[in-house]
């Protein structure tokens, strides 16, 4: 009797360790599974982020190349307005040095002037330190123009022969107790005029002029081909 007694006791003692057993293991089961499913569940949302990184990333590249790109363009556009500028900058530095030059001149030739205008001659002398004088020949052919200091006082214009006019200017004055003659020439080409014929009336013109005690300066365009230059010419 004693002995069935104890053996029941053993037997619902581990009945019951098997029940704990089993709930234990049920549990760990469920706590795997949800750690599990928490993983599985956070994998696709960890992936997004990264997918998402990586385009960010590109997009950054991306925008920095078009930036930078914009910026090369920016920085050529400014070099070439730089050049510009500058270019302006010397071409008005060269027109400032002429114009000091010819501020500086006491006597300007012109050949080629045509017929000078009257307005132009006198917008010139009340600008300038100059004052005109003028032989003048057709709208757009021949025609002389000398340029003299306003400080040069008692200037003559001596009259040239009419078959002269347009392609010579003679004036005289006097420095110091020196004469001086400026003659301002203008040669016709041979297809508008014979430069013999020219020269012989102006070798003939100049030939009043006393060369020994006064002073003659030229100012000139002889529109002349040297014998030399012709047979280079006509060997080509």
């Amino acid at each position: 009797m004693e002995m069935a007694h104890t053996s029941g006791i053993d037997v619902t003692s581990i009945e019951e360790e098997q029940d704990e057993l089993d709930e234990s293991k049920s549990s760990n089961d469920s706590k795997d599974h949800e750690i599990l499913g928490d993983i599985s569940e956070s994998e696709p949302e960890n992936t997004e982020n990264e997918v998402q990184k990586v385009a960010k990333k590109e997009s950054n590249a991306i925008s920095g190349a078009s930036v930078a790109q914009e910026n090369g363009k920016n920085q050529t556009n400014t070099t070439k307005q730089q050049t510009e500028k500058e270019k302006k900058k010397a071409n008005k530095e060269r027109q400032r040095t002429e114009k000091r030059k010819n501020s500086n001149a006491n006597l300007i030739c012109l050949q080629e002037t045509g017929e000078l205008n009257r307005s132009t001659k006198i917008d010139i002398e009340s600008t300038t330190n100059f004052k005109i004088y003028s032989s003048d020949g057709e709208k757009c052919a021949r025609g002389v123009c000398i340029f003299i200091s306003k400080d040069v006082k008692e200037i003559i214009e001596q009259q040239v022969p009419g078959s002269l006019k347009g392609n010579l200017l003679h004036l005289e004055f006097t420095v110091e107790s020196k004469k001086y003659h400026i003659l301002n020439i203008y040669s016709p080409v041979n297809a508008t005029r014979p430069q013999t014929e020219f020269y012989k009336q102006l070798d003939k013109y100049t030939e009043l002029i006393n060369a020994k005690t006064d002073v003659v300066i030229f100012g000139r365009d002889f529109n002349l081909i040297t014998t030399e230059k012709l047979k280079l010419v006509e060997r080509q």
